[in-house]
């Protein structure tokens, strides 16, 4: 896979309930690295006792989903706490703000220094849902500043919706959406909702679809969910399987509509829209491994048929990509979220649990494009990143640094740094980097700074060394021998 730029596509302002339009959604899914950066928050004693931990023994007490909000570095976490010792379980929704990373951009790993999350990285808010029974919350998704929680109980649900402009003081948005058990005789007799995704069609209209394991659309009455969705039946469409008339497929592509943990709308800068869904292959993940899988589809809405949803939607699956997700740091089948801001697309995933080793901790990961470049010219400290891989080719385990700050930047000792998991001491073949002309970052053979091997010099644009076993650009063979690093900032 080529490091692909998509250019730096301004910040879209937008509306309360309005998402950015992307360049290329399909292309920038597939593109999307392998390999997650680590990072984490502290519960700060917002979740009492053994909920979010395996040792209730019960495999649905876990979080279900997460998403980074477009109101700075905030991101908001689903769970299911199922009812146990008496209580009658309850939905909720975390709100950590991540004080050490950026409002905007990627965030890259967090964890490098200790394994361990930054004392400013905590949840500050929650909402417990109060519909009593309806102890599941799935898959959510954003919408602008609007949060859709989809709470269910074993036979019917509820889409939740939630105003988190300020993640600080999350507020409720009626109506919402009831969605009651099914009638005897009714398919299923079940009416539940394990995801939800929202778009605003042509019209300006937010369309809400829920997966569980068909697609329900509702259409808002009015221009915004407060408006709320009338008292019509939704429209119901089943794409599982080929007996129930399942999707469309590019070449190359499946026709498999999966049951999705969590999904996503996309609107292309040209005009396309994209649904795209997570999960893993297994449903009984983590216990036993599958595939972390993110499966991108067309949808396109027939204009023959009249008004929005009087046809049932043709939907192409147009691509997928497989990440990996390390046990305890994230799995597309505890909670998965599509984030789209500055022309780009990245996705979280965090773990079912809280950390095991230590409860106070909760551990997600971020996956980006291989070139998530603020500007493709930069002249701010703050702006620049250095990668070092694993393998030559950019390929592997990836030490991802970012700004200026020599906490941030400076590492005195390859083999007590956190990298994906693990040490990183000789172990950088490859590099690649951008910083602001006159800064340098330098690469060392030796703890504590001492005998340097490499200067990388800012110039303002990315540059790179596929190789850095080869005698260029060192003069001499770099590869598997960096043991140290730090960054020397511009003379004034």
């Amino acid at each position: 896979m080529g490091n692909r730029s998509y250019g730096t596509l301004p910040a879209a302002k937008g509306t309360f309930d309005h998402n950015p339009r992307i360049r290329d959604v399909t292309r920038q899914v597939a593109d999307l690295r392998q390999q997650g950066d680590y990072l984490a928050l502290n519960v700060a004693g917002e979740i009492p006792g053994k909920r979010y931990t395996p040792d209730l023994a019960d495999i649905h007490d876990h979080f279900q989903g997460i998403q980074r909000l477009r109101a700075g570095n905030y991101i908001a976490l689903s769970g299911g706490d199922p009812p146990h010792d008496g209580s009658s379980g309850e939905s909720q929704v975390f709100i950590a703000k991540m004080g050490s990373r950026r409002q905007a951009g990627a965030w890259r790993s967090s964890t490098v220094a200790d394994g361990g999350p930054r004392v400013s990285d905590k949840i500050i808010s929650s909402v417990t849902f109060d519909k009593r029974g309806y102890w599941h919350a799935g898959g959510i998704s954003v919408l602008g500043d609007v949060l859709a929680v989809p709470i269910e109980s074993d036979v019917a649900s509820r889409i939740q919706f939630l105003d988190v402009s300020d993640p600080t003081q999350p507020k409720r948005i009626p109506p919402g959406i009831d969605r009651p058990a099914l009638r005897r005789g009714q398919q299923g007799r079940t009416n539940k909702a394990g995801a939800v995704a929202m778009t605003k069609l042509d019209d300006g209209k937010p369309s809400s679809k829920k997966v569980y394991p068909h697609l329900d659309l509702y259409l808002s009455t009015g221009d915004g969910v407060a408006t709320g969705f009338g008292t019509a039946p939704p429209r119901k469409w089943d794409y599982l399987g080929e007996k129930r008339g399942s999707v469309e497929a590019e070449a190359g592509q499946t026709t498999t509509f999966r049951n999705y943990q969590a999904i996503q709308f996309a609107r292309d800068t040209d005009g396309a829209l994209y649904l795209v869904g997570t999960h893993n292959t297994q449903w009984s993940a983590p216990v036993i491994s599958g595939e972390n899988n993110v499966d991108v589809f067309r949808v396109d809405f027939p204009k023959a048929h009249g008004p929005h949803l009087a046809a049932k939607p043709v939907i192409t699956k147009v691509g997928s990509r497989t990440i990996t997700c390390e046990w305890g740091q994230c799995n597309l089948n505890a909670a998965g979220g599509v984030h789209l801001a500055d022309g780009r697309v990245r996705l979280y995933s965090s773990a079912h649990w809280r950390d095991s080793d230590d409860r106070s901790i909760i551990r997600f990961s971020e996956y980006r494009p291989p070139l998530d470049v603020v500007a493709d010219n930069i002249t701010e400290a703050r702006d620049g990143w250095i990668e070092l891989f694993e393998h030559t080719d950019f390929e592997g385990r990836f030490l991802s640094i970012r700004g200026a700050r020599h906490r941030d930047t400076d590492f005195t000792d390859y083999e007590k740094i956190s990298v994906q998991g693990a040490a990183f001491s000789r172990a950088a073949s490859s590099v690649q980097w951008q910083l602001p002309p006159g800064a340098d970052y330098v690469l060392y053979d030796d703890k504590g700074y001492g005998n340097e091997v490499l200067r990388l010099r800012g110039t303002g644009h990315v540059r790179m060394h596929e190789d850095l076993h080869s005698p260029e650009p060192a003069g001499r063979d770099a590869g598997d021998k960096i043991l140290s690093s730090k960054y020397i900032k511009p003379k004034p």
